[in-house]
């Protein structure tokens, strides 16, 4: 019963990133291929339509063709990665900003 449970979970939820449940036995590449579903799960939201491309490109590789990632698709996740935190952060620091001055502006008499 309990096994069933998790069997069901588990292809639900490899549904919900787009492999087929098999895939988690069978793919030669199931460590990147998971690497890249936590990256786009993660990141997708922030990413610019250049980077969107390019992460398809790199599922298809990866997912797709049942290849490694190479060291040139790891430094583009890497830059990737510290692109959109850099974002983030900038968005993050204006939002504070944007507060304060509001704070300012409440307690002027």
């Amino acid at each position: 019963m309990a096994q069933t449970l998790i069997e069901g979970v588990t292809n639900y939820w490899c549904r919900t990133q787009g492999i087929h449940y098999r895939d988690l036995d069978t793919h030669p590449q199931i460590d990147d291929v998971v690497i890249l579903i936590k990256f786009i799960e993660e990141y997708q939201r922030d990413f610019t339509a250049k980077q969107r491309i390019y992460s398809y490109v790199i599922w298809d590789w990866c997912y797709k063709q049942r290849k490694p990632l190479s060291n040139k698709y790891l430094k583009a996740l890497t830059k990737t990665i510290r692109q959109i935190e850099s974002r983030r952060t900038s968005k993050q620091k204006q939002l504070r900003h944007t507060r304060q001055k509001i704070k300012a502006l409440r307690t002027l008499p």
